[in-house]
């Protein structure tokens, strides 16, 4: 499969700057993986990036079952992406927002969490004594 221009154009980019060779993988992969998508809806990629092409992406992910850890490694490459792009003048501006396109934990799962873990110690507790 032959990479897309814009994706060796930011590997090499990525190079330059001193980025490690996994780091370039996982940015990549991860471009790749958004291009992909967009093909899938029909979208051709010319090099400029869009809001709704972002969260598009972003919501398919969560909509398919992602964490938001990988959800939000993948949203900071498409950030690492953007960049490359404007400072090559192939798309205007930055589309990707860190505000609002990463996934945050829902409060109700952490304290559900934090409330089985309490009550596995309570049960700890009472075995030992």
């Amino acid at each position: 499969m032959q990479s897309d221009p814009h994706v060796q154009g930011f590997a090499e980019f990525l190079t330059g700057d001193g980025k490690r060779p996994k780091t370039i993988q996982s940015y990549t992969g991860d471009v790749s993986g958004f291009l992909a998508h967009l093909g899938q809806m029909g979208a051709h990629f010319g090099g400029e990036m869009t809001r709704f092409g972002v969260t598009s992406y972003r919501n398919r992910l969560v909509d398919g079952g992602y964490g938001p850890s990988t959800v939000n490694k993948k949203i900071n490459s498409l950030l690492a992406f953007n960049r490359y792009l404007v400072d090559r003048g192939l798309t205007p501006e930055t589309v990707v927002d860190l505000r609002k396109d990463r996934v945050r934990r829902s409060r109700s799962l952490i304290s559900l969490i934090m409330v089985a873990n309490s009550l596995t110690g309570v049960a700890n507790l009472k075995g030992a004594v």
